[in-house]
């Protein structure tokens, strides 16, 4: 079976989901899967590439995370935080953790329905428009 080998363009328009994170977009991801067999990356590649003093890289196991296989998670520390700083009462009315690295996990771990309480949320942090 043949391996799909992305052009340029298509490996940018995939790995736009960690290029960018940053005040506009806190969090990103993508399937481990993806990342490994798609783009060809290792995970201290990915780190290396993409952590920074205000990005950070976690990368979740299938069994820390409802992606099949597992996924990489970017999320830029401060435009998280603020996010979640502004969200800390409803965060903590649900149980939710109010710091970033908890937070991640949490939204990995738990697949939220389109009216979940949190999902705008979610939303405005994936950068996605219909926050």
């Amino acid at each position: 079976m043949a391996h799909f080998v992305p052009t340029e363009a298509q490996r940018a328009d995939i790995l736009k989901s960690f290029t960018r994170v940053g005040p506009d977009k806190a969090i990103g991801y993508l399937p481990m899967s993806t990342v490994l067999k798609i783009l060809q990356l290792t995970i201290p590649a990915v780190e290396r590439d993409f952590a920074s003093s205000d990005r950070v890289v976690l990368a979740l196991s299938p069994n820390e995370c409802c992606i099949d296989g597992g996924a990489v998670y970017v999320f830029d520390q401060r435009a998280l935080a603020e996010l979640l700083r502004n969200s800390g009462a409803l965060l903590a009315s649900l149980g939710w953790p109010a710091e970033n690295e908890g937070f991640v996990r949490k939204i990995a771990a738990v697949w939220l329905t389109a009216d979940h309480p949190l999902i705008s949320l979610v939303r405005e942090a994936f950068g996605d428009a219909r926050a």
